[in-house]
């Protein structure tokens, strides 16, 4: 996109605001020993090379003027992933208009570049001067969390909420602290003194409902869980907190007419199962829910298909597969009709390999149902699986025809075709879904991924720019478009920005730490390459490419034997066809240096 439109209209609104009197344009700055010189005072503001210097003459005007400026180019620097080049302007724009957003900015641009320590001096120095900042206290126990001190965190948090005590973040940062010290009681309290002082808060009561749930004080997080409902109805989290908490006082039969309402016993919506799945985890880990769900259905007199699928759902979660079928087969039988139901037996048999059997379930599901397209996404999954590609392929097609296709029928039918190495094919079918679905990133993501496989490197390059002009934080995007100007050796700097960007996203991950290792590698920056490598070796001990990426760096760095040990250590693991001969001509070459 181009940027000159933005520029022009911030230069006009700088030149409004100081109140410039000469029509002609501003010279290239010149070394002076006079302060007052017009160059000094007049300054290029389109160049981006680094803030300007701050001229003693400005008026307070002026200042706030420029300082708006460089503030703005920092967030467009920022926007754009260069947060470490932003920084200085961000200095600037504070040293010339002091103020507390600006320095909160600071302080989080430094987190994101990982200086922790600058961080923490910033935020400390942020407080001592606006004191009374409550937003700018949270900031700093965020910091000092990083730093590890949970005891100055709990105090900063603590002087938030004596400054607003009706600011919520500190109370809820605070009981999640305290529960990470494994201290409830005053998590509990924290929570319930929020709650008291904002009795309409959205976030506060489910927390305080799912505290107390956690502590086993069923009786007393009734009432918060009813109040989180009532505030928040159509939620599902508040929904289904109350509904548990009502079937743990033995109210099942209005805990059921909940569940029925928030999911309506949908298993195929993945997301929804998560977000249950979750509720549990912070309640206690998955076996401390398992028993919370058996106590339930212990207190309950009818056999509620609700509870027998929350139980088959945390089974699943725990690998107990078997368990789960049982459950869900015993509860087929009951219920025949359920189509909710059917399907969720219909998976539990897959998870346990009955694959035939599980395809005549998912067959049995009546056409106008609401499970029907995701049981057919299924039976595509275990045709693959049988081997049975064609077949998998043409019920894929099939299904981009109905018209309750989403973007999703596509990406099966995309990512089918690339499995089987049709990758020109696989990208046609990903340009007729982009052009479906154009919001849909990961369909561009996808197009670029097949179009790259198929050689065509150009249009590989403008899909992945698309992807990212689309979303700044799709990591994958970012990682890919990184990698591939590093595999053909150009645009190196860029290409390092691009992966960071994508490791701000998604820190530690191995893959894109082998990217970032390969881009100093072809700088020929090989220690510094190495170093990376060895921590995406860390992060993804099964990835042949990071070992020989790094067996890469020891021929570079003359140790042959290391590159020898890292290329048979590749060759062991699971690699595409095309790796595996390059791996073994590298390997063969460095037996030969052995000699």
């Amino acid at each position: 996109m181009n940027q000159a439109p933005f520029f022009l209209l911030l230069l006009s609104y700088m030149l409004h605001v100081t109140s410039c009197k000469t029509a002609q344009p501003n010279k290239a700055r010149q070394p002076s020993n006079d302060i007052t010189s017009k160059d000094d005072t007049s300054p290029d503001l389109l160049d981006d090379s680094g803030p300007m210097v701050t001229p003693l003459v400005w008026s307070p005007e002026e200042r706030k003027a420029n300082a708006t400026f460089q503030y703005f180019l920092a967030q467009k620097m920022i926007v754009a992933g260069d947060v470490k080049g932003a920084l200085p302007w961000l200095e600037s724009a504070y040293n010339l208009d002091p103020n507390s957003y600006i320095g909160s900015q600071l302080v989080e641009a430094r987190l994101v570049t990982g200086a922790v320590d600058e961080a923490e001096t910033e935020s400390h120095r942020m407080t001592l001067l606006y004191p009374k900042d409550e937003k700018l206290r949270v900031q700093y126990a965020q910091v000092l969390i990083f730093k590890n001190d949970l005891k100055e965190a709990e105090i900063q948090f603590k002087k938030a909420i004596e400054l607003d005590p009706k600011y919520e973040d500190p109370y809820l940062l605070l009981s999640r602290l305290y529960m990470t010290l494994k201290k409830p009681a005053e998590a509990i309290s924290t929570v319930q003194n929020l709650v008291k002082i904002l009795p309409g808060s959205a976030r506060g009561w489910p927390l305080l409902a799912r505290l107390l749930v956690s502590q086993r004080r069923f009786k007393d997080a009734l009432e918060p869980a009813k109040k989180s409902w009532q505030i928040s109805q159509g939620q599902p989290e508040s929904a289904f907190v109350y509904g548990l908490t009502l079937d743990l006082n033995g109210r099942s039969k209005e805990a059921v007419a909940l569940y029925e309402q928030i999911y309506k016993l949908n298993p195929a919506n993945q997301d929804l199962v998560q977000r249950m799945v979750s509720l549990y985890q912070d309640m206690g880990n998955m076996e401390e829910a398992l028993s919370l769900v058996d106590e339930m259905i212990s207190k309950t007199k009818e056999s509620h298909p609700s509870l027998i699928m929350q139980r088959a759902i945390i089974l699943s979660e725990l690998n107990r597969n078997d368990e789960a079928s049982k459950d869900l087969d015993a509860l087929y039988k009951k219920h025949p009709d359920s189509d909710r139901i059917q399907f969720m037996s219909a998976v539990a048999l897959e998870k346990i390999g009955k694959l035939d059997e599980a395809l005549v379930r998912y067959e049995g599901i009546a056409e106008e149902s609401s499970v029907k397209l995701p049981s057919e996404y299924r039976k595509v999954l275990i045709l693959k699986q049988q081997n049975k590609n064609q077949e998998s392929v043409d019920l894929a097609k099939s299904l981009t025809k109905r018209t309750d296709a989403d973007s999703v029928t596509w990406q099966i039918l995309i990512e089918l075709i690339a499995d089987l190495k049709r990758y020109d094919e696989a990208r046609e079918i990903a340009a007729t879904a982009v052009n479906l679905f154009p919001e849909k990133t990961h369909l561009m993501f996808l197009k670029g991924v097949y179009e790259e496989r198929a050689g065509r490197m150009v249009e590989a390059e403008e899909s992945m720019r698309k992807v990212v002009a689309q979303n700044g934080k799709h990591a994958a995007a970012l990682n890919f478009l990184g990698y591939m100007l590093a595999e053909q050796n150009r645009n190196l700097d860029e290409a390092e920005k691009l992966i960071q960007r994508a490791l701000a996203v998604k820190p530690g991950d191995g893959s894109y730490l082998d990217s970032l290792g390969w881009v100093y590698y072809q700088k020929k920056e090989y220690k510094k390459a190495l170093e990376v490598l060895l921590k995406a070796k860390e992060s993804s001990p099964k990835e042949g490419v990071i070992f020989e990426h790094i067996g890469d760096c020891h021929l570079q760095l003359r140790d042959p034997l290391s590159a020898v040990q890292n290329f048979e250590m590749a060759l062991t693991l699971d690699l595409e066809e095309r790796d595996k001969v390059r791996i073994q001509l590298k390997l063969d070459q460095a037996r030969r240096q052995l000699k």
